[in-house]
Formats: C-alpha cells, sequence, structure tokens
C-alpha cells in the first residue's frame, strides 16, 4: 500500500514536471508567432508609407496638370470632399455617377443628384474634365 502511494507520488511529480515543460514550450512558441506577426507587419509598413507619399505625389501632380483644378472623373472621395459644399455622401454620389457615365464637361456634375446651380456655382472654378 505504501509502494503504490509513493508511485502515484512521483506520477504526480513527473506530470507536474511535464505540464511545466510542455507549457514554458507552448508559450516560447506563442512568442515566435508573435515576433514573427510583428516583423511581417513592420516590414508591410515600411513598405505602405513609401506607397502613400507616391499616392499624395500623384494627387498633387494631378492637380497641378490641371492648373490647380480637380478633374472630377478621376478624383478621389478626399478629394472630392475638399471642395466647399461637397461632403462624404456628394462624393460617393459623383463616384457612382461616373461609375456608370463619365463627365464630358464639369456641367454634366448637375446630373448628380444633390448638386444644384449654387452648389455648382459655389465649386465651378475649382473642377474640370480632362478629355
Amino acid at each position: 500500500m505504501k509502494k503504490i502511494k509513493i508511485l502515484k507520488f512521483i506520477i504526480s511529480i513527473v506530470l507536474i514536471i511535464f505540464l511545466t515543460l510542455f507549457g514554458t514550450w507552448l508559450l516560447v512558441e506563442d512568442k515566435k508567432e508573435y515576433d514573427k506577426a510583428k516583423s511581417v507587419a513592420s516590414s508591410q509598413n515600411e513598405i505602405f508609407e513609401p506607397l502613400e507619399e507616391i499616392s499624395t505625389a500623384l494627387t498633387e501632380t494631378a492637380i497641378n496638370e490641371n492648373n490647380g483644378k480637380l478633374d472630377i472623373n478621376t478624383a478621389t472621395k478626399e478629394e472630392l470632399d475638399s471642395l466647399d459644399g461637397i461632403g462624404p455622401v456628394l462624393a460617393e454620389r459623383i463616384i457612382e455617377f461616373r461609375k456608370h457615365k463619365p463627365f464630358k464637361t464639369i456641367y454634366d456634375l448637375k446630373k448628380v443628384s444633390g448638386i444644384g446651380d449654387k452648389k455648382f456655382k459655389d465649386i465651378e472654378e475649382y473642377i474640370t474634365v480632362n478629355r
């Protein structure tokens, strides 16, 4: 009977040691995966930051090539939103409209729901359409 108790005790100790070592191993593996993911995320930021700079440069170039006017056929939502009186909702409507039928003249912009004569007059000098 005494031998059985000692054997159970030894098995319990071995089991505790095994679980501790296995748990430590799992933590180390998790740390390795975390470090790997962090490294990938870091390298992606190194890629995306220059892309943002390029995007900004292209936008500035597009505006400068149009004598400082915004081409309503190629402008981004953010660029359209920057025009006086054009918020994110109207910017989205303009983009949706031009997907189906690109603007031929700036006056076609009046066909977009929410852009009337007054709003058009406010932005007319800031927009263009490249053919």
